[in-house]
């Protein structure tokens, strides 16, 4: 998915990163990436929503039911509380940060 349209131009993994850190005379002093799939799964749904498809009477209660339950699931995703208690884990995480240190000229 695309992040902050239109204003994200340019947004490196952690080995583009790492490249351009060692090629510019940095030294990695500590990374870690940042958000978990909780964190993830939060901010996929907090950019979805649920409609119609038609204009039926049929197509509202299967609406209204799908919309119910996204709702509640967005909610238990993103609840502090269910956080300490359930970890979602994945390959998945929101960014990377890298402490970097200019290595020293000899």
């Amino acid at each position: 998915m695309l992040h902050e349209e239109p204003h994200d131009f340019w947004r490196p993994t952690d080995h583009a990163l790492k490249h351009f850190a060692a090629r510019n005379g940095f030294v990695i002093e500590m990374e870690k990436r940042l958000g978990d799939g909780a964190d993830v799964l939060g901010t996929l749904l907090g950019s979805l929503h649920v409609q119609r498809r038609e204009k039926s009477l049929f197509a509202y209660l299967p609406t209204a039911v799908t919309h119910l339950m996204f709702q509640l699931f967005q909610r238990v995703v993103c609840c502090p509380w269910a956080k300490r208690f359930v970890a979602i884990e994945g390959r998945f995480y929101l960014s990377n940060f890298l402490l970097l240190k200019k290595r020293e000229c000899s």
